[in-house]
């Protein structure tokens, strides 16, 4: 399965998800392990999964990785630019107050 994103770390305890090894869905054969099968249930806790399929990220991984990309300042997490300095580059202003709006959204 590939990790995306969280690749390049070995350790995602700090992910806070309890599962990101393995798929909230069983996986298809026919889809080379990328889809759900059909007629399946996915799992109950997807916000304790990191992946929904073998593809894709659950909602909760996708707020985490957006999360991220636009408010850490960390080189090793966003380089050479976050997407927040990004923007300000371009012209597009956030006030704090949306900033921490879109923030709570998130969580």
């Amino acid at each position: 399965m590939a990790l995306g994103h969280f690749q390049e770390t070995a350790d995602l305890s700090h992910t806070g998800f309890k599962v990101v090894n393995e798929s909230c869905c069983s996986r298809s054969a026919a889809t080379e392990q990328t889809m759900c099968e059909k007629g399946r249930n996915p799992c109950l806790e997807r916000d304790s999964y990191l992946y929904f399929d073998g593809a894709h990220l659950t909602e909760a991984g996708y707020k985490q990785l957006v999360e991220r990309a636009y408010f850490s300042q960390l080189q090793e997490v966003v380089y050479p630019y976050s997407v927040r300095h990004l923007a300000h580059e371009i012209g597009l202003q956030f006030s704090p107050a949306s900033q921490i709006s879109a923030l709570e959204e998130l969580r």
